[in-house]
């Protein structure tokens, strides 16, 4: 950072003058296969690809930011493993890979706040449902609908809650 060289992006022949290092192909590989992993899983959110080999449960996304690989998901445990550790490094931006990937860390812990957010307002919208929550959770069904995020359970019971309420609304409890 200090020096301001993304050393990930000089040649072995640079590398070996600059710092003496004659191989730095297995990090390279290493650093290019952590990026297209975490690119990959963003990717697939985004693309809404299905379960199980996509990141889009609350708990399979949650996992895997804390470095814990999901079933299905066919990750390698230790490339995930290593894409937490890189995570947690201070921030270079002298890095083109660190940018990139503190980048796509960010969305990936970003869209899991607003899933845990959206989670929570159905439940929330469930929990006090009556005739002035019908339209709550009909915004949080659409909003959950419109999201990349699967949760069946949630989605089932907002429309138990919104059938339950508007029965009673209109008297046939």
């Amino acid at each position: 950072e200090r020096l301001g060289i993304d050393f990930l992006q000089l040649s072995d022949s640079e590398l070996r003058q600059v710092l003496n290092v004659n191989d730095m192909g297995e990090v390279r590989n290493l650093s290019d296969a952590i990026l297209r992993l975490v690119e990959s899983h963003r990717d697939k959110i985004q693309d809404r690809i299905e379960l199980p080999t996509s990141l889009r449960t609350t708990a399979s996304l949650s996992a895997f930011l804390q470095g814990r690989t999901t079933e299905g998901a066919g990750d390698d445990d230790q490339l995930v493993t290593s894409a937490f550790v890189a995570s947690r490094l201070p921030a270079c931006t002298s890095s083109m890979w660190r940018c990139r990937f503190a980048q796509t860390w960010s969305w990936l812990e970003n869209t899991l706040s607003e899933w845990e957010d959206l989670e929570q307002r159905g439940r929330r919208s469930i929990a006090e449902a009556s005739e002035s929550t019908i339209q709550a959770m009909c915004d949080v069904l659409r909003e959950l609908r419109a999201s990349a995020v699967v949760n069946e359970e949630l989605e089932s019971e907002l429309r138990r809650g919104i059938r339950e309420c508007t029965q009673r609304v209109l008297g046939g409890e």
